[in-house]
């Protein structure tokens, strides 16, 4: 009989409200709006009163770059690979060589501009496709790499995929990253710069470059490759496989420890 007490007063309170509401909007001249009586709960022994907010569903929110197929919108893909200096790009772009890319790993690239008939900076120019060398129309995608610095020049990264969006390819970006500490040893080493103190300060201004590049350019995909996990099959598989939709075969280049001589 606890319950009937509960009722009185849950009642009591509603009307008391009710005239309330009504002796207000009469004043006021307002419409009255009437609060209805509380509904008891299924099991007819308490009163429900709702105290959560209402679940509202939202539709999340889909980046901008996802996995996709090797080719989109029927356009052949165009990977820039990118990162400060002595941060495994080339190796990168091996790899995809190997999975059937056209390019080059070493320093000289079929799509560079000689610099004889560069203005300004050649390494912010791509010659023609006509240009890049014989067959180079049957291949399934295309890969050319840029330091930052390249041979001593900031690249625009932006001017670069502009250019591949205007030969009709899609262009997409890679970022090789290493361990900042190895990275800069490297640099030294291979004498990009005089000293660790001159190395760091140029990784660290890479970096911002390359990443407002690509804020700069929402509608780009993009993908970060972890240089030292390329060692592992599952990293090399989802990389690959699954965000680019290429196979590489058992020949390919296989990651080799460059680190150990940097580390003292």
């Amino acid at each position: 009989m606890a319950k009937w007490p509960a009722l009185v007063v849950m009642l009591v309170a509603t009307v008391s409200i009710n005239v309330l509401v009504v002796t207000v909007a009469v004043r006021s001249q307002l419409p009255v709006v009437v609060v209805p009586p509380p509904v008891p709960s299924p099991d007819d022994s308490l009163w429900s009163i709702p105290t959560d907010p209402p679940v509202v569903a939202v539709e999340p929110r889909v980046a901008r770059s996802l996995p996709t197929p090797l080719r989109t919108n029927g356009r052949k893909p165009f990977y820039l690979v990118t990162s400060p200096e002595s941060n495994g790009n080339r190796f990168v772009v091996a790899l995809l060589m190997a999975g059937g890319c056209f390019g080059r790993s070493g320093h000289q690239q079929p799509f560079d501009v000689p610099i004889n008939q560069a203005k300004g900076s050649w390494a912010n120019k791509l010659k023609p496709p006509a240009q890049w060398g014989p067959n180079y129309d049957v291949a399934p995608c295309y890969v050319m790499h840029r330091s930052v610095p390249h041979a001593r020049m900031w690249p625009n990264i932006a001017q670069l995929i502009g250019q591949i969006d205007a030969f009709g390819y899609e262009p997409r970006i890679l970022v090789s990253w290493r361990p900042e500490d190895v990275a800069r040893s490297s640099q030294v080493s291979q004498k990009h710069v005089p000293s660790q103190a001159d190395a760091q300060r140029n990784i660290l201004r890479a970096q911002r470059h390359i990443v407002d590049a690509i804020a700069s350019l929402p509608d780009v995909w993009f993908r970060w490759v972890l240089y030292e996990e390329l060692r592992h099959q599952h990293y090399v598989d989802w990389l690959f496989g699954e965000q680019m939709g290429i196979v590489l075969p058992e020949s390919r280049p296989r990651f080799e420890d460059r680190d150990s001589k940097h580390i003292h």
